[in-house]
């Protein structure tokens, strides 16, 4: 019976033979693999290979970067080497961007398992070398740049393949634009100015005007403190933040102009009312269509108590002053309160952000709306600044940054007259699908929603995909698409689209899809403590590769089978010698008749 039961047992048992460097980089923990195969009744037997000490090697496995940088900014980040070379050689460390050395420092190796070496330099003036060098018909606005980051080789390297790696980053050529305009010097309009001004990405033309004010008229031109003179000029600008200025300052023309600079440019517009309500004034003008809003008749009889967000506002990420969705909305509920609030009421076809609770009642403060390829945003307080007590930017700043990438159009990567094309980022992962945003203006360089446009995606020259572009129904000219997953490589997307010769779509987006990363040559030793621990764990056994002869002996108790060795001599056996005779005929026959004997 004894014998009968250990019988059973053998033919359950499973026997895993593994032969590894015992180096884990991809997956789930391969000991608790073994674990759980061992309590089936699984057993390891593993074999290390490789050398137990790690290779001499000098390589650069990470960049920590920015993703992106402004044109005056000073790019900033950190190579991360593993250095197992011995102690005392010196080498380069390096940043390359084409044929040009941007920084260098000189380093001497350390054995060490990870170095960590900071690196940093201007990229103004690259930038205007590279700009040089592309189509003047061709505006790029995130120009993607690739720079080589490396340590020089030193004797003795087990691989010098691994000494370099690419980064790749977009560099904004423009600083945003916005222009304030006001009818009094507040707090709030102070403080929001300030706010900008603090930010290099930032360039703003504040202008106050109007009566209780230096300026009685609102002066014009192309400087600072002037408003635009020209329609194009308006249009260079980014957003524009209205408070408290009277309707009357600016001709029908000009109100014209603010009212397609969100239609047609797609800019975002910012209205601060205020407690002498001069908003109120747009309403009877070509502007007055671009408010959220209509004035109620009826005053507010008592201070806001509290301010809460609306289920719009909790999900919209420019009001997040906080990671956590419930923690940001108690957080809004906590802040202080505006003294005073215009009383109106948000258009059917606006959303409310957030609320003032009145007397326990709902009034809305924040309200926002989409008109033609721009966003507007109403607020109905001008005390935003009163939140800097105690805290300075910390909320202030963030708000109205968020408030402005809000609104603002996102900007595209690159751009002609007609179009403009924006792939996201300049770098993916393998494997990835790329979202691709295209905007369409016509002739008179208006957003035109009725295109049939398709986006081309080049790789090394050639076309590998179509992909058809679906017009965005809240946003008029704006086109989206979404390639299959892709391969590594660089690629190109360019636009085709009916009624546009190839001649006026000169824009082409570029972005690179990295290769997968593998970790094999990472660690270059072997990892016997961890083999021993799967081997222990299952009750196998752990063996080095020199002790692999051993092997069979280990594993004979557990085998059950029988090996049975025969030998057949063939002219013995007549099936086997008849079938052979014959086919040796058959080769003389045929030889025979081909003339070869």
């Amino acid at each position: 019976a004894a014998a009968e039961a250990s019988s059973e047992t053998n033919k359950q048992q499973t026997l895993i033979v593994l032969i590894t460097d015992g180096q884990h980089n991809s997956g789930p923990s391969p000991l608790r693999t073994a674990e759980i195969l061992g309590s089936q009744g699984s057993r390891f037997y593993c074999i290390s290979l490789g050398d137990r000490s790690p290779a001499a090697d000098l390589a650069v496995v990470n960049i920590e970067h920015p993703d992106t940088v402004f044109r005056r900014d000073t790019v900033r980040g950190v190579m991360v080497v593993r250095d197992r070379m011995p102690t005392g050689s010196p080498y380069l460390a390096s940043v390359r961007y084409q044929d040009k050395v941007v920084w260098q420092q000189p380093m001497t190796t350390q054995q060490s398992t990870e170095r960590r070496i900071a690196f940093e330099f201007p990229i103004e003036e690259l930038i205007t070398e590279t700009q040089a060098g592309l189509d003047s018909d061709v505006r790029f606005n995130a120009l993607p740049m690739t720079f080589e980051v490396s340590v020089s080789p030193t004797g003795g390297e087990t691989d010098t393949t691994n000494n370099m790696q690419e980064m790749r980053l977009a560099a904004i050529t423009q600083q945003y634009k916005a222009l304030i305009l006001d009818g009094r010097s507040r707090w709030e309009t102070r403080y929001i100015r300030n706010a900008f001004e603090r930010d290099q990405q930032w360039k703003i033309n504040a202008i106050l005007a109007g009566s209780g004010t230096d300026q009685q008229a609102l002066p014009r031109g192309r400087g600072d403190g002037q408003f635009p003179d020209s329609r194009e000029a308006l249009f260079e600008y980014d957003q524009i933040i209205v408070g408290d200025i009277s309707a009357d300052l600016f001709s029908e023309q000009e109100l014209r102009w603010i009212t397609e600079f969100a239609e047609v440019r797609g800019g975002g517009i910012i209205f601060i009312d205020g407690q002498r309500q001069r908003l109120r004034g747009f309403t009877a003008t070509a502007a007055g269509a671009l408010l959220p809003v209509e004035w109620l008749n009826q005053p507010i009889t008592g201070p806001p108590t509290a301010l809460t967000l609306t289920s719009k506002g909790e999900t919209t990420s420019a009001l997040a002053l906080s990671t956590d969705p419930q923690q940001n909305t108690q957080f809004w509920k906590e802040l202080p309160p505006p003294h005073t609030i215009t009383a109106v009421r948000a258009l059917p076809d606006a959303e409310i952000l957030v609320n003032a609770v009145v007397n326990d009642q709902q009034m809305p403060a924040i309200v926002t709306r989409r008109y033609g390829a721009g966003r507007i945003l109403y607020l109905a307080f001008d005390e935003t600044w009163r939140w800097r007590y105690k805290a300075a930017d910390t909320w202030h700043q963030r708000l109205w940054n968020q408030l402005a990438q809000y609104v603002m159009p996102r900007p595209f990567a690159v751009s002609d007259d007609y179009s403009a094309i924006d792939a996201g980022s300049v770098s993916y992962d393998a494997g990835s699908v790329v979202d691709l945003r295209v905007r369409l203006l016509d002739l008179n360089g208006r957003p035109t929603a009725t295109a049939i446009a398709d986006a081309l995606l080049w790789k090394d020259g050639q076309i590998v995909s179509t992909i058809n572009l679906t017009a965005d129904a809240e946003v008029p000219g704006l086109y989206r698409g979404r390639t299959d997953q892709l391969a590594e490589g660089t690629y190109e997307v360019s636009l085709r689209a009916a009624g546009y010769n190839d001649s006026a779509l000169k824009a082409r987006s570029q972005f690179v899809v990295r290769p997968e990363e593998s970790g094999e040559m990472v660690q270059t030793s072997s990892n016997d403590a961890l083999l021993r621990q799967m081997a222990d764990s299952t009750g196998g056994a752990f063996l080095r590769e020199e002790q692999l002869a051993v092997l069979p002996e280990l594993l004979s108790p557990w085998s059950s089978g029988r090996v049975i060795e025969s030998e057949t001599a063939l002219w013995q056996s007549y099936w086997w010698f008849a079938p052979i005779l014959l086919l040796l005929t058959l080769e003389w026959i045929l030889r025979k008749r081909a003339g070869l004997l």
